[in-house]
């Protein structure tokens, strides 16, 4: 985006609240950020592209929200890209650490589609990617088409799996209560790898997890601080140089692979201990567990 950004952001010194002492973000690539909210206002001549990445779910109100940016996109009918957090992924596969107090709203594909058609846009498509972790729309401004028998279909579906979420919540807490009182009570160092939400609500949500010391974060920012609520450090993975621990609690099964040869550079060998998905659609937590294998590095990251 950097490439290209200097054709579609307009470049201006006297923005407020940015990066750099010439008013623009980053090294020199040309984006200017504007520390305030969102208004159309600011860019008069229109764009081609709205790019809203994990912001809706933290708008309290998200259909003024949408307003503001139809009133931008309508100028050239540029397209709009939503990507949030995906309801169904967390009632359907217990992705319970996305549960937060930050997030206003959580949306089935059903209701992002009908929040944007109810705001004046023409959905394009719906997907899910990250593991099905997250949710994908593109729209533009224009006519919604009905689509009854779709929505209803999806929301008998969406009823089902809200049915079924105590089952799905209640099997992960008991899941990981056990794994992690069976590792404490045999006196080894356990460390959660991730200090950002999933990590940080994990650690807030069992009380078995008190006993775990440290959480691993590969943000520098981050190392030498401490997670809110529960108070574990925040290390760097060259930290467990020196840990050296037994196990690594791993919240996200999509970075196994990487921590996992993080873990071999370091020359920690630790058991990844880390939650499966259930094979079937309600079906009762299941714990995985990989040793740290060597390999080349592809790096890691925290969620």
């Amino acid at each position: 985006m950097c490439k290209f950004s200097a054709e579609f952001v307009p470049k201006s010194p006297s923005s407020e609240g940015t990066n750099g002492s010439d008013g623009h973000a980053g090294d020199g690539c040309g984006v200017t950020v504007f520390r305030k909210n969102f208004s159309a206002d600011v860019f008069a001549q229109g764009v081609d592209l709205v790019c809203c990445r994990h912001v809706l779910e933290h708008i309290d109100t998200p259909i003024s929200f949408l307003h503001e940016i139809h009133s931008l996109a309508h100028r050239r009918k540029a397209v709009v890209y939503c990507e949030v957090p995906s309801a169904s992924f967390t009632l359907r596969f217990g992705g319970i650490w996305d549960i937060l107090y930050e997030h206003f709203s959580y949306f089935s594909p059903v209701s992002l589609s009908r929040l944007f058609a109810s705001s004046g846009f023409r959905v394009l498509r719906t997907s899910t990617t990250f593991g099905e972790q997250y949710l994908q729309l593109e729209a533009r401004p224009g006519d919604s088409v009905p689509a009854a028998a779709q929505s209803l279909s999806a929301l008998q579906e969406l009823a089902e799996e809200v049915e079924q979420f105590r089952r799905v919540y209640e099997s992960s807490l008991l899941l990981w209560r056990s794994k992690l009182a069976e590792r404490l009570e045999r006196g080894d160092e356990v460390v959660i790898w991730g200090a950002g939400t999933k990590g940080t609500m994990f650690l807030n949500t069992l009380a078995e997890a008190e006993n775990i010391r440290y959480a691993v974060d590969i943000n520098p920012r981050k190392t030498g601080t401490f997670l809110p609520g529960t108070g574990q450090e925040i290390v760097s993975p060259e930290s467990l140089r020196r840990i050296r621990p037994r196990a690594v609690v791993v919240l996200n099964p999509l970075y196994v692979d990487e921590i996992s040869r993080s873990l071999a550079e370091v020359g920690v060998d630790a058991e990844i201990m880390v939650r499966q998905d259930p094979s079937e659609r309600f079906g009762v937590a299941r714990m995985s567990r990989f040793r740290s294998r060597s390999g080349p590095s592809a790096g890691s990251e925290s969620s």
